[in-house]
């Protein structure tokens, strides 16, 4: 299905760059004034569940002003004032709680962290002991514990601790990047070099949590700048570029590990350490998608650790994952320009102002080719945003200069000639388009998106079906759920009078995305073919429902059938 590819350009295409959604804004709204507590707790969860946490926070309130007793009202109103990153106002919440005896995962946790804050080690592993989160298989409690051992002045205990956890393999790489931290800062050389090589050779960690793996990358190449193996250092960074395939931020502290820059120790206080604790469980949450709850981890490590860029940039993310956009852009402009997250943020950044100020988004990325002329992402991120608004020519002209540019091509650069081929498919200008495509697959033959745009195209245009159906058939191999890989097999095999074969697949394609209106057009032309022809009727009346760009071509087929 080429349309839908096209619609869902930014989701293919920026795949191997970064992966950022495009949003759009909601009306930022104010909470009213309701007549009941089960009016402002309804209007309060409802606006949770939006991730409109300020909205939330106030709604709350309310209905405690109605039932300031209620016990799941208060536990609610400390979550989102964690996730808003209200930290004195949770603390508040989160003592109200505890003369309760309502001791949440949350409230133990808020508590904790105060008096981390505070340098009171003492109360603070006392409060960790009390509940932890609710997460299966959870160590931050012990390791933040540890930090709190490791700050009173016990830091062979707080390592001996750490020595002792068992739990499931995946725990390793975590408990082996803290012992290193903590053995770094209490000086333990040998040791920290021997958990430090620990965590970097456990391979599952670059699938488990890809920014916790960044994190020890960064972390041992410091330790290796302060002993003095500047080349080892930068061997652990090319290492993780290998790893951790497209992270600018290892490229850009690479490239000033080369200048003769150092690299500041990533964690020099127990404070910073159950920071880094929370960064780390914040982002392996988040590529689970429990997006709120890795936002609340996030906010808590920033409020321990503030100096960390990259808390910042992933709280940036998650604030655009969850559709929070206005946060997002806060968020990326707060990003300082020596972070090696900066340029990453404010490509993002352009993406996000894309969808509400089209020229304001161009100003950032002509700021950036300015500011960074030798980086092809940039006009990537630019042609990407022209193609968003229908601008192909101007996308196509953008790629003609960046692919002019490069002299030694790499396979990345697939997306380079995907992109400009789409763009001269929407110009209309088929045979520089198939040119693109086709040396697009000869970067990256293995890639379903390349193989699903151009078989569907070639299906589009009666040429070369039975090519495109093997390239489809490939695709669909590639990613057997993708309903428009589906979908673009399917009409490959209805284009082929082979209806039956098409019924089959183009059912499977509407059952994993029901609404779309291409998708249901397709399988009444199947049905219709197979002499199912109510059930067509169905099929186009629900495409019509779901506004199909071609309504008219429907609404004859409804009147005179095919």
């Amino acid at each position: 299905m080429r349309s839908a590819t096209v619609s869902r350009f930014f989701t293919l295409f920026i795949a191997g760059i970064m992966l950022m959604p495009s949003l759009s804004y909601s009306k930022i709204n104010t909470a009213i004034n309701t007549s009941s507590f089960t009016g402002a707790y309804l209007a309060g969860r409802i606006a949770n569940y939006e991730n409109k946490i300020d909205l939330a926070i106030d709604y709350f309130q309310q209905a405690l002003a109605y039932q300031p007793d209620n016990i799941e009202t208060q536990k609610e109103l400390l979550e989102v004032m964690l996730s808003a990153g209200s930290f004195k106002e949770a603390v508040k919440q989160a003592k109200k709680l505890k003369e309760q005896d309502v001791i949440t995962p949350f409230v133990s946790l808020t508590l904790s962290i105060e008096n981390l804050i505070r340098k009171d080690y003492k109360n603070a592993s006392l409060l960790l002991q009390l509940k932890a989160p609710r997460i299966p298989n959870n160590p931050v409690p012990e390791l933040i514990g540890a930090w709190a051992t490791f700050g009173s002045g016990q830091k062979s205990q707080a390592i001996a601790d750490l020595e002792k956890i068992k739990g499931p393999a995946w725990y390793n790489l975590f408990i082996s990047y803290h012992l290193a931290l903590m053995n770094d800062l209490a000086e333990n050389t040998q040791d920290a070099k021997k958990y430090f090589i620990q965590a970097l050779n456990n391979r599952q960690g670059t699938l488990i949590a890809p920014n916790t793996y960044e994190r020890i990358i960064i972390a041992y190449a410091s330790f290796q700048l302060r002993h003095k193996m500047r080349n080892q250092a930068i061997q652990t960074i090319k290492h993780g570029e290998q790893m951790l395939s497209g992270r600018e931020a290892l490229k850009n502290i690479r490239e000033k590990i080369e200048k003769s820059a150092s690299l500041e120790m990533l964690v020099k206080t127990p404070q910073q350490g159950a920071g880094e604790v929370l960064y780390n469980f914040g982002t392996a949450l988040s590529h689970k998608d429990s997006g709120r709850i890795a936002r609340i981890f996030q906010q808590l490590s920033f409020t321990l650790y503030p100096q960390n860029d990259a808390t910042l940039f992933q709280l940036a993310n998650i604030s655009a994952r969850l559709g929070d956009p206005r946060k997002a852009i806060k968020l990326y402009r707060a990003l300082p320009p020596q972070s090696p997250y900066y340029k990453d943020g404010q490509l993002q950044l352009a993406f996000l102002l894309a969808d509400i100020n089209h020229n304001e988004a161009i100003k950032l990325l002509t700021f950036l080719r300015k500011k960074f002329p030798h980086d092809r992402h940039i006009l990537i991120t630019l042609a990407a945003i022209y193609m968003q608004n229908n601008k192909f020519s101007e996308a196509a002209k953008v790629l003609d200069r960046t692919i002019v540019q490069i002299q030694n091509f790499q396979r990345d650069d697939w997306k380079l000639f995907y992109q400009r081929g789409i763009a001269f498919e929407r110009l209309q200008k088929w045979s520089q388009a198939e040119i693109d495509l086709r040396k697009a697959l000869e970067f990256y033959p293995d890639q379903p998106q390349i193989l699903n745009y151009l078989g569907y195209s070639l299906v589009e245009r009666d040429q070369k079906l039975e090519e495109s159906l093997r390239m489809l058939q490939k695709a669909s191999a590639l990613q057997s759920q993708n309903s428009y890989i589906l979908d673009s097999l399917g009409w490959a095999y209805y284009k082929l009078k082979q209806y039956d074969q098409a019924v089959k697949i183009l059912e499977e394609a509407v059952k994993l995305q029901p609404e779309d209106p291409t998708l249901n057009d397709h399988l009444g032309d199947a049905y219709w073919q197979v002499g199912r022809k109510r059930e067509a009727v169905f099929q186009w009346n629900h495409a019509i429902d779901g506004e199909a760009k071609n309504s008219k071509n429907i609404q004859k087929k409804l009147k005179f059938g095919l």
